[in-house]
């Protein structure tokens, strides 16, 4: 259901950003300046991952 309205998209980058904070947190080889980084790298991961759920489904 959300991927009928284009709110998997939305919940995936959150879903993303929260994982890259985390990680940022927890690792010491993986940092970021601040939460813009992370939510654009999050976008980054969610496009790719999109074009390839759609090429694979």
């Amino acid at each position: 259901m959300f991927y009928f309205l284009g709110l998997g998209f939305v919940t995936r980058i959150v879903a993303y950003a929260i994982i890259i904070e985390i990680t940022d947190k927890l690792s010491s080889g993986f940092k970021t300046e601040g939460f813009l980084p992370s939510l654009w790298l999050a976008v980054i991961l969610a496009l790719f991952g999109s074009i390839l759920d759609t090429m694979l489904f």
